[in-house]
């Protein structure tokens, strides 16, 4: 049914858009099929072993003859079959944007992205993290908002004006990995609902890339607090999000094969404030007879946060990596690296390969795995979830 509504609303939308403008439409996106295989059994009674779920996320733009005006439609959905309950959908993107010179405005769903270094993007907070999707925080919602963008000499300064308020997705209960308590719907905001707002100048000149951020509104992290039961027992979460003010800075600075990255950020409403940030490099290395890239990453992390504040997937760790791209027809790629948490003793580990099939179709297999993580205030939950996926999608 899902899927049923989702290809309406992309054909209605496409008839509008091309209604208002005429000009220019086009439809792109992919669906598949994909599936998680875990090699040890669950930690929790009812939980996947080996689910099968189908996607699709379609991307429609359409642009007036001018090249002024654009519109963007990019819906999201997850159908789910088996002993599973990873589904849902979202609007990852609905909306208008105008061309001016030297400027540019966008109203509507949006995402944006903020960061420079591999591991782990932390400076990211415009829009909220799906962890239903990722562990990591890497797939995002739709941000409702307005945005401004005024071109300068040596980059953009951008405007946010963020109204709505979204919360983060959290895995449910027979989804792996997920917390070990369940996770309320109800949650809580101390400090209210006001709007949002974040600005965020950029800065490139010969080799550096430079990006200073501030943002003004509610956390994309969740605080929890423990709901109980009639006899005083812990039985799930609630998730709380605080009012916070973030200032942040990612650059990277190119040195031929060597390619310095970093993200550091200060953040302010907790009992005290605290700074954290990844630093590292990246060498690409000579490519070979058949022009392939090949690329080490090794980066370093902290995270400094009071024990008020949600707490952090790593505090003190060490990030090791590759990637290798055969630059074939095929688009062959496999990339991957393991994340070492000093204090914790906690390894997470990811390895990712994907190959294009017969032009629209993709092949991609994933491996993420977890060791150690039994100190870990963030993975404790996920010793038993190492697993592969693999995910079939066609492009069209």
């Amino acid at each position: 049914m899902r899927a049923l509504r989702l290809l309406a609303g992309v054909a209605a939308a496409c008839g509008l858009a091309t209604a208002a403008w005429g000009q220019n439409a086009s439809l792109r996106g992919y669906v598949g099929a994909d599936t998680r295989i875990y090699p040890s059994g669950a930690a929790f009674d009812g939980q996947e072993h080996m689910p099968v779920s189908l996607l699709a996320e379609p991307r429609l733009r359409v642009v007036s003859a001018d090249r002024r005006k654009a519109f963007l439609f990019v819906p999201y959905v997850r159908e789910s079959a088996g002993t599973t309950d990873r589904e849902g959908g979202d609007i990852r993107d609905l909306s208008a944007s105008y061309y001016g010179d030297g400027w540019s405005a966008l109203i509507g769903v949006s995402r944006v992205f903020w960061g420079a270094v591999e591991s782990l993007h932390m400076v990211d907070i415009v829009n909220q993290s799906d962890m239903s999707e990722d562990y990591r925080g890497h797939f995002k919602l739709g941000q409702p908002m307005a945005m401004l963008t005024l071109d300068h000499g040596r980059g953009q300064f951008e405007l946010l004006a963020l109204p709505g308020v979204r919360e983060r997705r959290f895995a449910r209960s027979r989804s792996r990995p997920r917390l070990a308590l369940p996770v309320l719907a109800d949650a809580a905001f101390p400090d209210g609902k006001a709007p949002g707002w974040a600005v965020r100048a950029t800065f490139s000149h010969d080799r550096l890339d430079a990006h200073l951020s501030h943002f003004d509104g509610i956390s994309r992290e969740a605080d929890f607090v423990p709901a109980f039961d009639g006899q005083g027992r812990v039985v799930a979460l609630r998730p709380s999000y605080r009012r916070i003010r973030q200032t942040s800075l990612d650059l990277t600075y190119s040195l031929d094969a060597l390619i310095l990255k970093g993200e550091f950020l200060y953040r302010r409403g907790y009992r005290r404030g605290f700074a954290a940030g990844a630093a590292g490099a990246e060498y690409v290395l000579a490519a070979n007879a058949r022009g392939a890239d090949r690329a080490l990453f090794v980066e370093h992390l902290f995270d400094q946060r009071p024990s008020d504040a949600p707490p952090a997937l790593f505090r003190r760790g060490w990030f090791l990596g590759g990637r290798y791209a055969a630059n074939d027809a095929a688009s062959s790629e496999i990339r991957g690296g393991i994340i070492f948490d000093v204090d914790s003793g906690a390894r997470s580990f990811r390895i990712e390969g994907k190959r294009r099939w017969r032009q629209h179709w993709l092949l991609n297999l994933e491996f993420n795995g977890f060791a150690a993580v039994d100190d870990s205030a963030s993975l404790a939950s996920f010793g038993d979830d190492s697993h592969l996926r693999l995910l079939i999608q066609r492009n069209f």
